[in-house]
């Protein structure tokens, strides 16, 4: 089966964001059909629009999958 490339972008904003998204790459990693080739450094960046939030916390994860979009 064929494997393509993607990109994901995470981000979190409560309670412990750390664990969110560390919790959130482990488990796209323990997903059948997605293997994690690398994930980026965590950079905290400020919430724009919308409603007074917390501060975000994001990643990019680079994976290759055999999983379909439907």
């Amino acid at each position: 089966m064929t494997s393509i490339q993607t990109v994901l972008a995470l981000g979190a904003n409560l309670g412990d964001r750390l664990a969110a998204l560390r919790g959130a790459i482990t488990a796209l990693g323990l997903q059948p059909g997605i293997t994690i080739e690398s994930v980026s450094s965590f950079y905290q960046t400020d919430p724009v629009g919308g409603p007074e939030q917390p501060v975000y916390l994001n990643a990019v994860v680079l994976a290759r999958t055999t999983l379909t979009a439907a």
